[in-house]
């Protein structure tokens, strides 16, 4: 039905019953229903409608044999369970029936509805329980069917053996031997463990005979459709609603098929039926099994898939709803009928559903006990005395019958009343009813005989009759009584065949009188003696009209016999000979397997009556059954017009009269049929081909006839040329290939039976150069292949043909391993030609060639050159181009010098656009090496994917540039099959042996399958990826061990970066790459460099280069990577080095998540200061609260590492880490005061602070804090000032602690001792000014007492000093003494807040910011830092800012980058310094000169400013050999090479006497820095002296006795002034003399 909106929708419903009859009625209902919707009241229904039982599917021609896309006006669709199995078969792939079509298989189309002809052929295949007890039964074993009856084991058969539904092993089609033979324990049954393994072994003698006559019965149709169903799967139409009238004759297979058509679990399946008519042989049913079987097979199964749960109930099937009114007959009947289910309720009852008795509307006359008083018998008592009294047959009418049990009581009761009477037995009339039944002698010749006694011990039971009456009966027994279970059924069922009258006669009393006792009893019975006003009572009239409907009645269910009776009666000569013939169809349907001559001449004379009747297609249906296939041809084309033509030539077909019936299918426009028959054999080709001719002419003008024309056409030429190639005519065959209807066929024909020398004769002669191509394609020609394919004008094709040959002679030629290109001779000239070719395409296909060409041209390429070729391959989207010309550049990266990069850049060189914009300027980095790796990287990845997740997907447009890619870098060729390719170089180094093995040569070419080329092309990708990725990684790896520079730092942690993300890359399984060898060493370079890198950015100030590098995945993951390799020995905490280190890299970055918070964790005492800190940080950086405890925790984690015993620790923290941290304490815990105070700071402190996450988040929440002061945070805020201070203040009072704490954790390139002491300083003093922690001149008298400012630059040590000379030593004189201070280091003081105190004076040389200006950051940056502005280009702070309002702003600040020349001069001097102080420290020792190890290592830190130091002329070239060996042994060699390189060392230094040498060149180096310094103007009071000596060179400069080293001005000269050195030299004796005066 259509629904409301208008959607093509509707429900599909389903009527299913065994019966034929009553699914005509159903169907004749349905089409009233629907003319009465549309308006048509006229009732075209006839009671008089004739059905013939035999021929089930004959109403449902119109109806396909199949569920797919069924038409909506054929629902709802009513149809037999025949034709349901039928339409199942036709869904399916394949069909049950193929196996039985033998020569006419071909001839069928699959799905159609079969014409008659064909279903009669399979009903003759059919084995029915007739044709079992008839043919079957007979040959069994006697001994194995002795005492058993042939209905029983049918039954058997097919209800439990076949029939049965098994929960664990549903499809297996049978029951084992085993579960058959338990069935007897499982419910009741009359069979023992013996008699069921005796009926097995039937079944098997069974199996075996009808396998061998090739026949089959239902429920090896149905078992067969159970198995494709659940293999193939579903393919038709679902239907809503399934209704099965009948149910009590299917068994439970039968019924299962129904769960595949309908999915509407919950209230989509209606089953009617009852049980207790469940007489039908090969049947035994109960409504309780098809609960089981709901809940085992529908519900069960729809559940796993999550489709039987609805609107979450879970579904149920829903109680048996009884109809218990009976509208048929009357009560007195009911209660007879009722009588009999209470016998079967206690004797049997798991054989029956127990329901409610049924009712009636209407009382009518007790069923009658005739009796006789005398002892003739009661028939001819009835008939013989109607005979007498009236003189005619009047007898019984056309609705009264005589029931009897069997066919041989049936006999003998028609032998005695002739025509008189309806004579039915009991299984006969089944779906009949009449107004009047005479049940003759049911209990006289019944089986159980005396053992109908076993009544009265229910009645006793029951209390009909006392318990104190002596009767005599057995008790029951299954085993002895299971017959009265079919005997109850049958009783029932002729009990309820009557609308009326009942009456009940028996011969004997013997056998009845239990049963009729039991009636009496209980009332039900009247008891009357048969005389002859009972017997005139009896007899009724009927009219011809009457018996013409009763005739009818009984032709629709099969009762041939008893209907010709009836139309006799009525005088209906021509139903009469359709119902005789039709009886003598049956009779030979159930003798021809045992009679044959009398089956056959009862189906000769049926076919007789048909066609003098006029049913020539009843006729013909008897001619297939006689064999006799030639014959029903002859009438189905003759005599039953078009409609039945099919029919005609579907028995031609089984006659093999193929000529006749290829021109029957001609004429019904069944061509494919036709042409079927016109190929059974080579005389009849020429028969087919004049029908082809005749087809065009007569199709010509209708479009859709000659498509079907044409794909005939093909098909049956094909057929006949196969024909003749197949024996070796290939003479004969050519005209047939001639005839195909287009050239493009002759060549697929001639080419896929490899004809090629006959197909190039025919494309020769017809000048087609294309295909001349495909020819010389199959020969493997390619360079022909492309002459051939020019001349044909295909330019493109013959350019990319080119191109692809120029590819394999580039990669794959002998020698080549597929990188790089081999050059040739001849490759230049074919690239020319290739170009030219595409220059007639189109300018787009040139341009596209031009840069293919150029990537594979030999002509030597520069880095500008080969990066246009890659941008230029990206515009064009070609891959190969991609491919090529980045490995071409890695290779230029690869092969170039470490020496070569530009390494001196910043943040954003790694951007793809910087990176192709230094490869257009010929410069090479380490981004531009990663970023073209990443490039051919992800092209090889993406390659990669699309080869591992090719199996049976669509290719998209991303797929096909990628199979396109291997093809063209491999060398193949799509074959025109989707599943291999032809290889162009078989002897290819990327064919694996596997891929060798799995070649298959084909003439000249060699093909191999699709999965095969990706397996090795896989393979060889994967090889690629290892080796090109390990190479860039020693490429890099050569980068980072360069010294690094201010202006390097950045890109060598950029390196590391890049090192440690490629070697995760590489260390993933596919590539086989040996962890703990090859990339061991580089996880742990990144773990070791990256650390000391990454420190030279931050302490260069260069802090948004750190955050950017911070900010990477993979800086994180080496932060969590190297906890573990930096524990301390004895507990296996983390190192206070590593701590340090972390802890600062985390707060710039201001990240911490829970994985790295657990790792960081294990790796901590739990209770232990950091722990708790790093908690808090957590929770700090989470939710931006606790901030007094991680404040705390803070100060508690620095106070606890400044108080380790850190000489003996292997990794301590770095002096510079811990005053970052210290400064990253100091500022957040006084930010609290900004609100309503100010604070003092540097401005590059400020600058690192705002640019520190953690510091800036802290400070926000300072500024949106509007709660009431936190007495926490304030007392917090002077705690850890007074802690940085004390720490401090002993750092500065113990400078040689500082400097051997500098000397154990320096390198080289770490930040020397004096930056530290200046750090420290300008620390201290604005911290004590803002939490007014002491009196800072004090502090400096203190600090100058300890000589502090004789190692800070002397600009600032001046001003600071000058303050102890002022008279009014005020604090705000001291603030301005420190701004001036700070500022003439480029270092200006920030002021921060809003002052009130006496402090900040006015015209204060600082930045004057306000609380209000912090929100603005950008601005502030903008102010401090103007040279870098912000990337939002935000304007600096107003000049009405009330910075500008407290004082003098002064712009002067520290450059965050400087110039390279610039940046590598304070790199050189920061390196001297250390150098020298190590020195030092090494001379301060009496025994450090004499330690061997001691001085290697001091080498080992020199080594690197020798080689690049600009000192090589000055130095023996011999000796700095020396020096590489012995630090190279010491690092890398095992305890024997240490132990030599000490003995060299010793030689060196007492041998030759050449170590001095460096000592003198490093010690010159530091005299020519300091020549350089400005120095102090003159002072002219003692504080003034003071100071001039506290910054004064230290004496003895060079730190060695006269013995040991000497000045070599000489060899200083290098670097020095003549006039310098003489300076320095006066200077160096004065300070020897007023040292050793204080000695």
């Amino acid at each position: 039905m259509p629904l409301k909106d208008g959607r093509e929708s509707f429900v599909k419903q389903v009527f299913i019953t065994v019966s034929p009859k009553l699914c005509s009625a159903i169907k004749n209902h349905i089409s009233g229903l629907k003319r009465f919707g549309t308006g048509d009241v006229s009732d075209q229904s006839s009671i008089l409608h004739m059905h013939d039982i035999m021929d089930d599917l004959e109403e449902f021609t119109e109806i396909p044999d199949n569920f797919c896309d069924l038409p909506h006006e054929h629902y709802p669709l009513t149809i037999t369970y025949r034709k349901f199995l039928m339409m199942l078969d036709g869904t399916c792939r394949t069909s049950f029936f193929d196996a039985f079509y033998g020569e006419m298989k071909t001839s069928f189309e699959r799905g159609h509805s079969r014409s008659h002809a064909v279903q009669t052929f399979i009903e003759l295949k059919e084995v029915t329980y007739e044709k079992f007890a008839t043919f079957y039964w007979p040959r069994f074993n006697a001994d194995l069917t002795k005492k058993f009856a042939a209905s029983t084991v049918f039954t058997e058969i097919i209800s439990h053996i076949k029939g049965a539904y098994q929960t664990s092993r549903p499809y297996v089609g049978k029951l084992g031997r085993e579960d058959y033979v338990m069935l007897s324990d499982k419910r009741f049954s009359s069979l023992n463990n013996e008699k069921r393994d005796r009926i097995y072994d039937i079944f098997l003698e069974y199996e075996s005979m009808k396998c061998t006559a090739k026949e089959f019965d239902l429920s090896d149709f149905v078992n067969s459709l159970h198995s494709s169903l659940v293999s193939e799967g579903y393919h038709g139409d679902m239907v809503d609603f399934v209704y099965i009238d009948e149910v009590q004759d299917l068994t439970m297979t039968q019924i299962a098929l129904l769960k595949y058509v309908c999915m509407n679990i919950k209230e989509g399946f209606l089953f009617a039926g009852d049980t207790a008519q469940t007489i039908a042989r090969g049947i035994d049913f109960r409504f309780e099994d098809i609960r089981s079987l709901f809940y085992t097979a529908f519900l069960a199964e729809t559940e796993a898939s999550n489709q039987g749960l609805k609107h979450g109930k879970k579904v149920h099937l829903s109680d048996m709803f009884q109809l218990s009114q009976n509208f048929r007959t009357h009560c007195g009947i009911l209660r007879m009928a009722q009588s009999i289910m209470s016998l079967l309720y206690f004797f049997f009852p798991s054989s029956v559903d127990k329901l409610n008795p049924e009712t009636g509307l209407v009382y009518g006359e007790a069923p009658v006990l005739l009796e006789s008083d005398n002892d003739e018998n009661a028939i001819m008592t009835i008939f013989g005395e109607s005979k007498t009294t009236h003189g005619n047959l009047r007898g019984f009418g056309a609705e009264q019958v005589i029931l009897v049990r069997d066919d041989a009581a049936k006999k003998q009761i028609i032998d005695l009343v002739g025509k008189q009477a309806l004579v039915l037995t009991i299984v006969e009339c089944k779906g009949l009813e009449f107004q009047d039944v005479l049940l003759y002698n049911f209990f006289g010749s019944s089986p159980l005989r005396n053992k109908w006694r076993v009544l009265y011990g229910y009645m006793k039971d029951k209390n009909i009759i006392a318990h104190s009456e002596e009767i005599s009966h057995p008790g029951f027994d299954r085993s002895k009584h299971y017959l009265l279970c079919s005997e109850l059924k049958q009783l029932y069922v002729a009990i309820t065949r009557t609308r009326q009258r009942l009456w009940i006669c028996e011969n004997t009393e013997n056998y009845c009188r239990p049963m009729f006792d039991y009636w009496k009893k209980l009332c039900l019975v009247e008891v009357r003696l048969l005389d002859s006003s009972l017997i005139q009572a009896m007899q009724t009239g009927s009219s011809s009209d009457d018996w013409r409907i009763r005739g009818t009645k009984l032709f629709n269910e099969g009762q041939f016999e008893m209907a010709t009776m009836c139309f006799e009666k009525a005088g209906d000569a021509h139903r009469e000979k359709l119902a005789r013939a039709a009886g003598l169809v049956a009779t030979a349907n159930r003798v021809i397997s045992t009679n044959l001559e009398l089956g056959k001449a009862s189906l000769q004379t049926a076919s007789e009556i048909y066609e003098s009747i006029g049913m020539h297609e009843k006729a013909a249906t008897c001619y297939i059954k006689l064999g006799d296939y030639k014959k029903a041809g002859m009438v189905y084309m003759q005599k039953c017009g078009t409609s039945k033509l099919v029919d005609a030539g579907d028995c031609f077909a089984m006659a093999e009269c193929w000529s006749e019936a290829a021109e029957v299918f001609l004429k019904a426009k069944c061509y494919s049929k036709c042409f079927s028959m016109c190929s059974k054999g080579k005389n009849l080709f020429n028969l087919g081909l004049q029908f082809l001719q005749q087809l065009e002419e007569e199709h010509s003008l209708e479009n859709s006839k000659s498509l079907e024309v044409s794909a005939i056409r093909t098909n049956y030429l094909d057929n006949c040329a196969q024909h003749y190639f197949e024996r070796g005519d290939i003479k004969q065959m050519m005209p047939f290939v001639k005839a195909f209807s287009s050239m493009d066929h002759v060549r697929a024909f001639l080419n896929s039976r490899n004809l090629v020398d006959e197909l190039w004769s025919l494309e020769m002669e017809m000048g087609n150069f294309l295909e001349a191509a495909g020819i010389a394609k199959h020969n493997g020609d390619v360079l022909l292949e492309v002459d051939m394919l020019e001349k044909a004008g295909l330019f493109e094709d013959a350019t990319r043909l080119l191109l692809l040959h120029i590819i394999v002679d580039s990669f794959w030629s002998s020698n080549s391993r597929g990188w790089p290109p081999k050059r040739y001779a001849e490759k230049e000239q074919l690239l020319s030609r290739a170009k030219e070719m595409a220059e007639k395409v189109s300018e787009c296909f040139y341009c596209f060639v031009c840069v293919e060409a150029d990537a594979l041209s030999d002509v030597n390429k520069t880095l500008p050159s080969l990066n246009c070729t890659l941008v230029e391959g990206r515009k064009c989207a070609n891959l190969l181009v991609e491919v090529v010309a980045s490995r071409l550049i890695l290779d230029v990266h690869l092969q170039s010098r470490a020496s070569g990069y530009n390494i001196e850049l910043g943040p954003g060189s790694e951007d793809e656009n910087s990176c192709s914009n230094m490869l257009a300027s010929n410069q090479m980095s380490p981004q531009t090496l990663f970023y073209v790796w990443n490039h051919w990287k992800s092209i090889i990845i993406k390659v990669l994917s699309h080869l591992r997740h090719t199996d049976g997907l669509e290719l998209n447009d991303y797929a096909v540039m990628y199979e396109d890619l291997c093809a063209k870098y491999f060398g193949l060729r799509k074959d025109g099959e989707v599943d291999r390719y032809v290889v162009l170089n078989v002897n290819a180094s990327w064919l694996s042996i596997a891929g060798r093995n799995s070649l298959q040569q084909d003439g000249n070419r060699c093909f191999l399958g699709a999965l095969q080329c990706h397996s090795c092309a896989q393979c060889f990708w994967m090889n690629e990826l290892s080796s090109v990725g390990f190479s860039v990684l020693k490429k890099l790896e050569s980068i980072v061990q360069i010294s690094p520079k201010p202006s390097s730092s950045y890109t060598l942690v950029r390196t590391i970066l890049i090192i440690n993300e490629i070697a995760k890359f590489l260390e993933e399984p596919q590539f086989s790459m040996p962890k703990n060898t090859k990339l061991r060493s580089f996880f742990v370079l990144c773990e070791r460099r990256f650390f000391e890198l990454v420190f030279l950015v931050w302490s260069d100030g260069t802090t948004r280069s750190l955050l950017h590098l911070l900010d990477s995945p993979a800086a994180y993951g080496l932060i969590a990577d190297s906890l573990s390799a930096n524990l301390r020995p004895a507990n296996k905490n983390l190192t206070h080095g590593h701590l340090g280190r972390t802890t600062m890299l985390l707060l710039h970055a201001a990240q911490l998540d829970e994985e790295l918070l657990s790792r960081l964790l294990q790796y901590l005492d739990n209770n232990s200061e950091w722990a708790e800190f790093f908690r808090y940080f957590k929770r700090f950086l989470d939710s931006g609260g606790d901030r007094s405890s991680l404040i705390l925790n803070f100060k508690l984690a620095l106070d606890f590492t400044f108080n380790v015993k850190w000489k003996d620790e292997l990794d301590y923290i770095s002096p510079i880490c811990y005053v970052g941290l210290m400064e990253c304490l100091g500022f957040m815990a006084s930010s609290y005061l900004i609100q309503n105070d100010f604070i003092c700071c540097t401005k590059s402190l400020l600058v690192n602070m705002l640019e520190c996450r953690t510091s800036k988040a802290y400070i926000d929440t300072c500024l949106v804090s509007k709660l009431s002061p936190d007495s926490d945070l304030d007392r917090l805020a002077y705690s850890s000032g007074r802690f940085i201070y004390q720490t401090i203040i002993t750092i500065l009072t113990t400078k040689h602690m500082l400097q051997e704490w500098v000397h154990k954790t320096s390198s080289p390139s770490s930040t020397s001792y004096k930056p530290v002491l200046l750090r420290l300083v300008v620390t201290l003093y604005p911290l004590i000014l803002t939490l007014s922690l002491g009196n800072c001149y004090e502090v400096t008298h203190n600090l100058l007492r300890n000589e502090v400012f004789k190692d800070l630059p002397v600009e600032f040590s001046q001003k600071i000093v000058h303050a102890l000379q002022m008279k009014s030593r005020t604090p705000s004189n001291f603030t301005r003494v420190l701004a001036d201070a700070l500022a003439a280091i480029g270092d200006n003081m920030v002021v921060i807040g809003s002052p009130k105190g006496p402090v900040i004076c006015q015209n204060l040389n600082a930045y004057m910011i306000s609380k209000e200006d912090l929100h603005d950051v950008p601005k502030i940056m903008a102010l401090l830092c103007p040279e870098e502005p912000s990337s939002d280009q935000e304007t600096p702070l107003s000049e009405k800012s009330d910075g500008d309002k407290s004082g003098n702003v002064i712009s002067g600040n520290i450059p965050k980058a400087v110039p390279d020349n610039e940046m590598e001069h304070r790199s050189k001097i920061d390196i001297i310094e250390i150098l020298y102080e190590k020195l030092e420290i090494l001379k301060a020792d009496k025994d450090g000169l004499k330690d061997p190890r001691r001085v290697i290592e001091y080498l080992i830190s020199a080594l690197p400013w020798l080689e690049e130091g600009g000192l090589l002329a000055a130095i023996d070239k011999r000796l700095l050999e020396d020096v590489r060996r012995i630090c190279s042994e010491f690092e890398n060699g095992s305890a024997w090479a240490q132990r030599n390189a000490c003995l060299a060392v010793e030689k060196l230094w007492k041998g030759e006497n050449k170590l001095p040498m460096i000592f003198r060149m490093v010690t010159a180096a530091r005299l020519s820095r300091i020549e350089n310094q400005a120095t102090f103007q003159g002072m002219n009071d003692r504080s003034n002296d003071a100071a001039t000596a506290a910054v004064d060179t230290h004496a003895d400069a060079d730190g060695c006795s006269d013995d040991d080293v000497k000045p070599d001005t000489g060899e200083a000269a290098a670097s020095t002034s003549k006039k310098g050195v003489q300076k320095q030299k006066s200077k160096k004796k004065s300070k020897k003399s007023k040292g050793r005066g204080k000695k």
